[in-house]
C-alpha cells in the first residue's frame, strides 16, 4: 500500500525589518492586537494536511519568536540570519523533514515560502 504524501512549510522569518524603520524587526509588531509573524504562521499551523511547519528565525530572536507564536504548533525554530539567502541549515532542516524527521514520516513535498 502507498504512503500518503505528506506535505511541509518553512516560514523564514530571520531577517531583521530595516527598511520598515524603528520598533524591531518587522515580524514581531502587532497588528490588530497579533503580531506580524503569529497572522503569516496560523495558516500554516493549522492546515490539516500539513505534517509539518518549520520556522527559521534569528538566533537574537528566539525569545521574542516564542513570545509572539505562543498557542501555535510548529517546530523549534531553526537559526537563520539576517539576509533573504537561505542558509545551510535551513537547507539541513528541509533534508531532515523532508526525510520524516526520523520519526517515522513519510514527507514528500516541502515548500519554500
Amino acid at each position: 500500500m502507498a504512503k500518503a504524501e505528506r506535505s511541509a512549510a518553512v516560514i523564514v522569518a530571520a531577517g531583521r525589518g530595516l527598511r520598515a524603520g524603528a520598533g524591531g524587526p518587522k515580524q514581531y509588531r502587532s497588528i490588530g492586537g497579533q503580531t506580524v509573524i503569529f497572522r503569516a504562521m496560523e495558516p500554516f499551523c493549522r492546515h490539516p494536511q500539513l505534517f509539518a511547519v518549520q520556522p527559521v528565525v534569528n538566533p537574537d530572536d528566539i525569545k521574542m519568536f516564542q513570545d509572539a507564536v505562543c498557542g501555535l504548533r510548529h517546530g523549534s525554530p531553526t537559526e537563520g540570519g539576517a539576509s533573504h539567502v537561505v542558509l545551510t541549515e535551513t537547507v539541513r532542516t528541509l533534508d531532515r523533514i523532508a526525510a520524516g524527521d526520523a520519526r517515522g514520516q513519510d514527507v514528500r513535498t516541502v515548500t519554500r515560502w
